[in-house]
């Protein structure tokens, strides 16, 4: 009889040997092939050899062609060296080449999503989906909050769609604490800058979940981002505004609340500038506020 012990250690032993795509587990990428052809299909090794001779791919049958399109997952994720990624896309170009369509794809918002990228397929996409169960079993995956990793096409995007606004209400409380300090004045301009406390530790660990990505505009736009919203983190930030910035002067007295998206960037040495630009201010109309 198995114990609970001897349990967790079979599925980290199927886990770590690929036999095993776990929901909460990136599928992991392996530098040499093995005897388990769930992790040699998804290897550097047998991808290098698919780039020499694309029948590699074209003979596999469809369930291993499964396993290894899985693989390319990891080509937006910052764990493979610039080589390494660029051998990964260079399978995603050479699939679609094959003329073949997706393999496994879900309609989400009348967009086509697949669970890996294809060469039209290239938007990493973050969802929160109540169907997560059925889409799993459809070889999509999950990142550690439980959202879909998707990929869609750019091109079939508008303006209501185009920015992943990933909602992450859930993770904020309203008794966060927050504390503004070091309040200055950048000379000869109304600009002020502060230092923020989080004493709840709530901020800085969002940039360990990978939901950065490359802005679609990234020629302008260097480094990567992701947005989210927050109600509950929007409505902390504005009590501590108003309890911590008490001089009149410095907030308009028709300030009502800190915006509700907010925004991380992340830049390397050698990423694109962001360019200097104009933020536009929108304003609500009077009666916005009674519909």
């Amino acid at each position: 009889m198995l114990t609970n012990l001897s349990l967790m250690t079979l599925m980290l032993q199927n886990v770590f040997e690929g036999n095993i795509i776990s929901p909460n587990i990136y599928p992991l990428i392996y530098e040499k092939k093995s005897d388990k052809k769930e992790s040699s299909l998804r290897s550097l090794k047998f991808y290098r050899e698919v780039e020499k001779d694309p029948k590699g791919y074209t003979n596999l049958p469809k369930e291993d062609k499964i396993w290894f399109l899985i693989g390319l997952v990891a080509s937006c994720k910052d764990i493979l060296d610039k080589a390494e990624r660029d051998l990964l896309l260079k399978m995603v170009d050479l699939v679609d080449d094959q003329g073949e369509e997706p393999l496994v794809s879900k309609k989400i918002n009348n967009i086509e999503a697949t669970p890996s990228p294809t060469s039209r397929n290239k938007l990493v996409r973050f969802i929160d989906m109540p169907d997560s169960e059925t889409m799993i079993d459809q070889c999509f995956i999950c990142n550690e909050l439980n959202f879909l990793i998707v990929f869609v096409d750019p091109r079939e995007l508008s303006y209501h769609n185009i920015e992943n606004i990933i909602n992450l209400d859930s993770l904020f409380d309203v008794q966060d604490k927050f504390k503004i300090t070091n309040l200055k004045k950048i000379p000869d301009y109304d600009i002020y800058t502060f230092d923020m406390l989080d004493k709840s530790n709530k901020l800085l660990p969002l940039d360990k979940y990978g939901f950065y990505v490359q802005p679609l505009n990234k020629d302008s736009r260097g480094g990567e981002r992701f947005i989210f919203q927050s109600e509950t983190l929007s409505k902390s930030l504005t009590s501590c505004i108003k309890k911590y910035i008490k001089d009149k002067d410095l907030i308009t007295p028709k300030f009502r609340f800190v915006n509700y998206v907010f925004r991380y960037n992340k830049f390397k040495p050698n990423d694109r500038k962001f360019f200097s630009h104009y933020k536009l201010y929108c304003f609500a109309h009077p009666l916005a506020e009674k519909v």
